[in-house]
Protein backbone atom coordinates (compact mmCIF):
# COMPACT_ATOMS: atom_id res chain seq x y z
CA UNK A 1 0.00 0.00 0.00
CA UNK A 2 1.36 3.25 -0.65
CA UNK A 3 2.80 5.48 1.85
CA UNK A 4 0.48 8.47 0.71
CA UNK A 5 -2.77 6.13 1.89
CA UNK A 6 -3.14 5.97 5.53
CA UNK A 7 -6.33 4.91 5.83
CA UNK A 8 -4.73 1.31 6.94
CA UNK A 9 -1.45 2.61 9.07
CA UNK A 10 -2.03 1.79 12.74
CA UNK A 11 -0.14 4.39 14.02
CA UNK A 12 -2.58 6.91 12.34
CA UNK A 13 -5.30 4.97 13.93
CA UNK A 14 -3.90 5.30 17.01
CA UNK A 15 -3.34 9.35 16.32
CA UNK A 16 -7.00 9.46 15.72
CA UNK A 17 -7.78 7.89 18.78
CA UNK A 18 -5.15 10.35 21.31
CA UNK A 19 -6.88 13.23 19.51
CA UNK A 20 -10.54 12.32 20.25
CA UNK A 21 -8.89 11.09 23.95
CA UNK A 22 -7.30 14.44 24.55
CA UNK A 23 -10.68 16.84 23.34
CA UNK A 24 -8.90 18.01 20.49
CA UNK A 25 -9.74 16.02 17.37
CA UNK A 26 -10.75 18.35 14.25
CA UNK A 27 -12.44 17.69 10.73
CA UNK A 28 -9.39 15.76 9.97
CA UNK A 29 -9.31 12.96 12.72
CA UNK A 30 -13.44 12.92 12.90
CA UNK A 31 -13.52 11.35 9.26
CA UNK A 32 -10.73 9.49 10.37
CA UNK A 33 -12.20 7.64 13.04
CA UNK A 34 -15.71 7.27 11.14
CA UNK A 35 -13.83 6.02 8.44
CA UNK A 36 -12.34 2.97 10.95
CA UNK A 37 -15.85 2.09 12.58
CA UNK A 38 -16.83 1.88 8.63
CA UNK A 39 -13.71 -0.52 8.47
CA UNK A 40 -14.28 -2.31 11.60
CA UNK A 41 -17.75 -3.22 9.86
CA UNK A 42 -16.18 -4.81 7.12
CA UNK A 43 -13.91 -6.75 9.35
CA UNK A 44 -16.75 -8.10 11.24
CA UNK A 45 -19.36 -8.55 7.69
CA UNK A 46 -16.15 -10.48 6.72
CA UNK A 47 -15.46 -12.63 9.46
CA UNK A 48 -12.28 -10.91 10.76
CA UNK A 49 -14.09 -11.86 14.14
CA UNK A 50 -16.62 -13.44 15.00
CA UNK A 51 -18.04 -11.25 17.76
CA UNK A 52 -17.82 -7.49 18.77
CA UNK A 53 -15.73 -7.80 21.86
CA UNK A 54 -12.72 -8.93 19.40
CA UNK A 55 -13.32 -5.84 17.71
CA UNK A 56 -9.96 -4.06 17.40
CA UNK A 57 -11.59 -0.18 17.31
CA UNK A 58 -13.90 -0.80 20.51
CA UNK A 59 -12.18 1.97 22.23
CA UNK A 60 -12.45 3.80 19.41
CA UNK A 61 -16.20 2.70 19.41
CA UNK A 62 -16.66 3.63 22.69
CA UNK A 63 -15.18 7.29 22.90
CA UNK A 64 -16.62 8.11 19.51
CA UNK A 65 -20.41 6.70 20.26
CA UNK A 66 -21.76 9.70 21.82
CA UNK A 67 -20.41 12.68 19.64
CA UNK A 68 -22.93 14.26 17.39
CA UNK A 69 -20.66 14.41 14.32
CA UNK A 70 -22.60 13.80 11.64
CA UNK A 71 -19.37 11.53 9.92
CA UNK A 72 -19.83 9.82 13.68
CA UNK A 73 -23.15 9.40 13.74
CA UNK A 74 -23.25 8.28 10.12
CA UNK A 75 -20.59 5.30 10.79
CA UNK A 76 -21.53 4.65 13.86
CA UNK A 77 -25.46 3.57 12.71
CA UNK A 78 -23.28 1.11 9.83
CA UNK A 79 -21.47 -0.37 12.46
CA UNK A 80 -24.47 -1.27 14.57
CA UNK A 81 -26.33 -2.40 11.24
CA UNK A 82 -23.24 -4.62 10.60
CA UNK A 83 -23.29 -5.88 14.05
CA UNK A 84 -27.12 -6.84 13.89
CA UNK A 85 -29.00 -4.02 15.05
CA UNK A 86 -31.63 -3.96 12.80
CA UNK A 87 -33.06 -1.05 14.82
CA UNK A 88 -30.85 1.21 13.37
CA UNK A 89 -32.38 1.10 9.85
CA UNK A 90 -34.94 3.91 10.42
CA UNK A 91 -31.79 5.93 11.70
CA UNK A 92 -29.80 5.13 8.74
CA UNK A 93 -32.56 6.25 6.09
CA UNK A 94 -33.37 8.99 8.30
CA UNK A 95 -30.00 10.39 7.66
CA UNK A 96 -29.93 9.50 4.28
CA UNK A 97 -33.16 11.56 3.70
CA UNK A 98 -32.09 14.57 6.40
CA UNK A 99 -32.40 17.64 5.29
CA UNK A 100 -29.23 18.86 7.04
CA UNK A 101 -26.50 20.42 4.95
CA UNK A 102 -23.43 18.66 6.43
CA UNK A 103 -25.20 15.16 6.05
CA UNK A 104 -26.30 16.07 2.85
CA UNK A 105 -22.98 16.86 1.62
CA UNK A 106 -21.90 13.44 2.90
CA UNK A 107 -24.71 11.28 0.99
CA UNK A 108 -24.50 13.25 -2.06
CA UNK A 109 -20.77 12.53 -2.44
CA UNK A 110 -20.93 8.85 -1.39
CA UNK A 111 -23.93 8.59 -4.52
CA UNK A 112 -26.39 7.46 -1.64
CA UNK A 113 -27.89 10.38 -2.50
CA UNK A 114 -29.33 12.54 -5.46
CA UNK A 115 -28.15 16.67 -5.25
CA UNK A 116 -30.80 19.11 -4.96
CA UNK A 117 -30.71 19.82 -9.05
CA UNK A 118 -30.62 15.97 -9.44
CA UNK A 119 -33.91 15.58 -7.27
CA UNK A 120 -35.49 18.97 -8.74
CA UNK A 121 -34.63 17.39 -12.38
CA UNK A 122 -35.99 14.14 -11.53
CA UNK A 123 -39.49 15.95 -10.11
CA UNK A 124 -39.91 17.79 -13.27
CA UNK A 125 -39.54 14.94 -15.12
CA UNK A 126 -42.57 13.51 -13.29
Amino acid sequence: IPQRISLFDESMWKQVENAIEKGNAGETEIYGAAWQLIFDSWLYIFGYYKESEGSIFSHLADLTREMDAPPLRIAHCIRDLAYGDESRIDDLVSMVHSEDPQYREIFETCLWRSTSKEEIKTREKK
